[in-house]
């Protein structure tokens, strides 16, 4: 465990001073704005609608919920498909990976550190970005009407727990398949479908079943560890060692 902990340091550290990881918190905090634009749009048609002021405070704790239940999904994906694109397929043509190989690290070590160094910063960036918009939607939509708005219980652990584990089990698939890919790259196509799959299915809790986001992402983790533990299987040294050769 101290040596994947080293790996891991190792890896974040890289991350950490890579400019490519500023660059790409703009993106994600620039489309989240889009969040304002319609908590404010929803307020100022029920207020034009002469609506009371506790239907508009419950649908303001509607949309501060959505957020948590949906931003640091959004979020997190998209900053973990930048850095998921480059931290093994990097390691691959440095042959740091084959370095790798000979220290006493397991393969599992190597997989889980590296899989870790890139939902942890992407978690990171995915709640602080989150909690940006939760201030700046109530004070630019709620606070003149209704007040400050916190998130239900459910949906703040959704976002700060839940959704960060779908999005390791996520990277963890992809990153395995980088491992063990002859060209790496395309496992960025098979993040993109994970991602679209994960995106849509939480589009469940609008349908008629109405399941909770929490049900949805709880669900979501047990199929992504189920795929975990098949791809685990398919992880050796020698499909490593072929695909950084080729």
């Amino acid at each position: 465990m101290n040596r994947m902990t080293v790996l891991l340091g190792k890896d974040l550290k890289d991350i950490i001073k890579s400019r490519i990881t500023y660059s790409y918190i703009i993106v994600p905090l620039f489309l989240s704005f889009a969040y304002v634009g319609m908590a404010l749009n929803s307020m100022n048609s029920l207020e034009a609608a002469g609506i009371g002021k506790e239907i508009m405070t419950e649908a303001a704790q509607a949309t501060i919920n959505g957020i948590f239940n949906t931003l640091p999904l959004v979020v997190i994906m998209l900053v973990c498909s930048v850095l998921a694109s480059y931290a093994v397929v990097l390691d691959k043509t440095k042959r740091i990976t084959e370095t790798l190989l000979a220290t006493p690290l397991s393969l599992r070590q190597i997989w889980i550190a590296k899989s870790l160094a890139i939902t942890i910063p992407s978690a990171v960036i995915g709640i602080l970005i989150s909690l940006i918009m939760l201030t700046v939607v109530n004070y630019i939509a709620f606070v003149p009407r209704v007040g400050f708005i916190f998130p239900g219980p459910l949906s703040l652990a959704t976002g700060i727990l839940l959704v960060p584990f779908v999005s390791f089990f996520v990277v963890s698939i992809v990153t395995c398949l980088q491992l063990i890919m002859t060209n790496p790259r395309l496992a960025s196509l098979v993040f993109s479908v994970l991602f679209l799959a994960v995106f849509f299915s939480t589009a469940l809790s609008q349908t008629g079943l109405r399941l909770d986001f929490s049900l949805i992402y709880l669900v979501l983790v047990v199929i992504l560890l189920a795929i975990n533990f098949f791809l685990a299987r398919l992880l050796t040294k020698e499909r490593i060692v072929l695909s950084s050769k080729t």
